[in-house]
């Protein structure tokens, strides 16, 4: 993802206005086939919560997450969904999941958008009972690296990663007003278990 094949990059940017290219999510290096679903293990020990309430300073709780998701290609877009997922998060805090969300991998300007739909959850928050949060979130596939990168390095590490790309335009909607995003890394798989939105070309096996 972070340095394209020049071929196919200019194919790409050959297609007409009206042409979406197809956007795929590959498993170790091989495209997922059409009919398959791979599930992954996936966790993000860095993942936080941001919630924000009207009028007030934004709090940010460290809730390390952990789940499985799954992954599979249509014709036209690649598609995954969290079948689980929890959260550690301090004393006093509880997040409770409300499964099952569902996120379509989105063709953009490198890194390809993950966008989380259908999301929802319960939060529990230093013993006060914030309700339900629903709405969409915002996360990229890896990153892009410098041009500096690009040009010292021929191989470049796989972007099995989700980043989620938080903020109060891009949060889940509570009750009275209130805000919640995440923010942080999240893994998909790990070494022989990787899903990528790249062929793996550039990476190290």
């Amino acid at each position: 993802m972070k340095r394209a094949i020049p071929a196919v990059l200019a194919a790409l940017l050959m297609l007409p206005a009206s042409v979406s290219a197809k956007t795929q999510w590959f498993y170790e290096g091989q495209p997922i086939a059409e009919g398959q679903t791979v599930e992954v293990a996936s966790s993000g020990p860095k993942i936080a919560l941001s919630l924000k309430l009207p009028k007030q300073t934004t709090i940010k709780i460290p809730c390390p997450a952990s789940g499985t998701e799954a992954f599979w290609n249509t014709p036209t877009n690649g598609l995954d969904k969290t079948r689980a997922i929890s959260f550690s998060c301090p004393q006093g805090t509880r997040v409770t999941p409300i499964l099952p969300w569902t996120s379509t991998l989105l063709e953009s300007e490198l890194p390809l958008h993950d966008k989380w739909e259908n999301v929802a959850l319960h939060l529990n928050y230093n013993g006060v009972d914030y309700g339900r949060f629903t709405g969409s979130l915002d996360t990229t596939v890896g990153d892009v690296d410098p041009q500096a990168d690009r040009e010292r390095f021929t191989k470049d590490e796989l972007d099995h990663y989700l980043v989620f790309r938080g903020g109060i335009k891009k949060s889940l909607a509570g009750p009275n007003g209130d805000k919640l995003w995440l923010s942080g890394n999240y893994r998909l798989g790990g070494k022989g278990s990787r899903v990528t939105d790249e062929s793996g070309v550039w990476g190290p096996v």
